[in-house]
């Protein structure tokens, strides 16, 4: 069995009253690259802060060489790596000599790698930090890191600031780097193409529906039609159903959850129809509640899943009458749509920007 380098276990943290995510759980294996994708605001860089141990979670515990991060052993820090925003404070350096003074502080350093990779990123040794631009000191501190042999890196939005030419050498870089060591790497990022070429495995969160009223239906018949292609189960007293595989939905209606699962004949293959979110749509949002264009649609709002149940549970109790609980967009179905040259329907996941992109060029002409 493979060892689990990192182990979050039912982590929930809070800034305020406002609670950024409920019950999160992951583990990465030892030698694995694992990706946190997430638009901004999601949790990513608490979570990094509560692996280096900057940040307490509210309640659960996170784990890294089976100690807790908040009390490291100094044999453990020192196994380690992090990439933070403001990591380099002597911007009156150039590269040369900024590997020059942090070289004096670690006894088995390695310059090759981080000169391997400034020369990867072309960057010059006479170049000043205070001359560069922010993606490019993220480069330099990395660098730094590299230089250091840490078994585990942590990395923060790693390829902040880099156009898409240098953040592809970066993670081709960044790859080769890791598996030659058998390095153990998580990370975080906005933007999915990077993770593609990049991870092994990745943490998705779910994206789910809050609906402010039930299309003119009373709640016994808004259950008779859902029933007409779902099949329904009421959870317990005061027990929410997150759910557990495809094609399985958690529904909170007037304080009580039910469990909806999708029957085969409305299930199809397609890469695109054969989502969940589509699925939702197709036959429940857009049929029985009246919701044609979930991006435009006002009575319709979105809840990231690292939000928990009781987030949902709340938006039912005080603004809306139903909420739907996602089982999480798979990285496999994210490349089964890339690959068919589709695109992704609205609201299926946390990522930006979406699978393709294009540019909209207006034609000048003079006149």
């Amino acid at each position: 069995m493979e060892e689990n380098i990192i182990e979050c276990k039912n982590l929930t943290h809070y800034y305020g009253k406002r609670l950024i995510y409920e019950n999160l759980n992951f583990s990465v294996k030892k030698g694995h690259i694992m990706g946190l994708l997430g638009k901004n605001g999601c949790g990513k860089t608490t979570t990094i802060n509560i692996l280096n141990g900057f940040l307490q979670p509210r309640s659960g515990e996170c784990l890294i060489y089976g100690e807790s991060t908040q009390n490291l052993s100094p044999e453990t820090k020192r196994r380690l790596g992090y990439l933070i925003e403001g990591h380099i404070q002597y911007s009156f350096m150039n590269i040369y000599q900024i590997e020059k003074f942090y070289s004096g502080f670690y006894k088995n350093w390695n310059r090759d790698a981080y000169f391997d990779l400034m020369k990867r990123m072309k960057i010059l040794p006479s170049q000043k930090v205070s001359s560069m631009s922010c993606g490019q000191r993220a480069q330099v501190a990395l660098g730094l890191i590299l230089a250091q042999d840490p078994d585990l890196l942590i990395l923060d939005d790693f390829s902040l600031g880099l156009d898409p030419g240098y953040r592809r050498l970066f993670v081709d870089h960044m790859r080769e780097y890791a598996k030659a060591g058998n390095k153990t790497v998580f990370l975080t990022s906005h933007i999915i193409q990077d993770m593609e070429r990049l991870i092994d495995d990745v943490l998705i969160m779910d994206y789910n529906r809050v609906v402010k009223d039930l299309n003119g239906y009373t709640e016994e018949e808004f259950l008779g039609k859902i029933g007409e292609s779902f099949d329904i189960e009421e959870c317990g007293e005061g027990v929410s159903h997150r759910p557990e595989a495809k094609a399985v939905f958690g529904m909170c209606l007037d304080g009580k959850w039910y469990r909806l699962k999708a029957r085969p004949e409305i299930c199809p293959t397609d890469p695109v129809k054969g989502l969940d979110v589509s699925i939702l749509q197709d036959n429940l949002l857009g049929p029985v509640l009246g919701i044609k264009d979930p991006k435009t649609d006002k009575r319709i709002d979105f809840v990231g899943g690292i939000r928990g149940m009781k987030e949902l549970e709340r938006r039912v109790n005080e603004d809306c009458r139903v909420a739907f609980a996602m089982y999480p967009t798979s990285i496999s179905e994210l490349f089964a749509v890339a690959d068919a040259g589709e695109l992704m329907p609205p609201k299926s996941t946390w990522f930006e920007p979406k699978l393709r992109s294009g540019l909209f060029i207006h034609s000048l002409r003079e006149k």
